[in-house]
This record gives structure tokens, C-alpha cells and sequence, in this order.
């Protein structure tokens, strides 16, 4: 009686064994097939949150050239706040600059079918460099859900 259950179990055994190399396998299959769509879709969101904060930027960036021009009492004043105001922006500038560079980079590599964790990773360092350099005062920027720190 004991070498029925005993062959049962070795049965079940490798029966559960090779659900589980076929399980395994399916899965790798799928996520051979789906990894450069589900990349691809990861770029095209980060691009559409890069692309809706570019306004609030700009318009952010307007108002507080304007408001130093309106504040000032010559033009030479003006000149000066506005220098101080540009200063001011320059690293966000950079840092805009550096996520369409990231993305430029990415978007290449996902369509030349050859993806890459690490322009993924560039990417992702550049997007949270300008979420660090947001303007306090703007709405959140868009998909600052975005993990920026361990």
C-alpha cells in the first residue's frame, strides 16, 4: 500500500513539475512578445507627462519674467531681473533638455527592436532631475508618481 501512494505522489510530482516548466515557459514566451509593446507604452506616457508639463513650465517661466520687467524702475533694472530670472531657470532649462535627449534615445532604441534598461534608466533619471527642479507654486507634475528615490 505504501508504494501505491508513494507512486502516486512521485506522479503528482512531476506532474506539478512540468505544469510548472510549462507555466514558466508560457510566461516567457509572453513576455518575450509583450516586453517591447509594454516598453514602447511605458516611453509614450512618460513623453505625454514630459509634454503637458512643458506648458505650465513656459507659462510659469512668462510670469515671472513679466512680473521682474513690471517691478522694475528703468530698463536697465529690467534687463537685470530678467538676467536673474534666466539664471534662475537655466538648470531647468538643461534639465528639460536632458529628458527629450533621454527620450530621443529611448524612443531610437525601443524602434530599432533593440530597447535598452539602461536608456530606460536615462529616462528615468532625467524625468526625476526636472521633478526635483519643479517651481514650487505649479501643479504636481504629471506622472511625478514616477519613483525617484529607493
Amino acid at each position: 500500500m505504501a508504494t501505491i501512494c508513494e507512486a502516486r505522489r512521485m506522479r503528482m510530482s512531476n506532474l506539478l513539475h512540468r505544469i510548472s516548466l510549462f507555466l514558466v515557459a508560457l510566461f516567457a514566451v509572453t513576455l518575450t512578445c509583450c516586453a517591447p509593446r509594454l516598453e514602447a507604452q511605458t516611453a509614450n506616457a512618460m513623453a505625454i507627462a514630459a509634454n503637458a508639463a512643458l506648458p505650465m513650465l513656459v507659462d510659469q517661466y512668462k510670469a515671472e519674467g513679466i512680473e521682474a520687467i513690471d517691478a522694475a524702475a528703468s530698463k536697465d533694472q529690467a534687463l537685470a531681473e530678467l538676467a536673474v530670472v534666466r539664471e534662475r531657470w537655466r538648470t531647468v532649462w538643461q534639465a528639460w533638455d536632458a529628458v527629450q535627449a533621454a527620450h530621443d534615445a529611448w524612443a531610437t532604441s525601443i524602434e530599432q527592436g533593440v530597447g535598452s534598461a539602461k536608456s530606460q534608466e536615462a529616462m528615468r533619471t532625467a524625468y526625476c532631475n526636472l521633478l526635483e527642479l519643479w517651481p514650487k507654486g505649479l501643479p504636481a507634475m504629471p506622472l511625478s508618481i514616477v519613483r525617484c528615490s529607493p
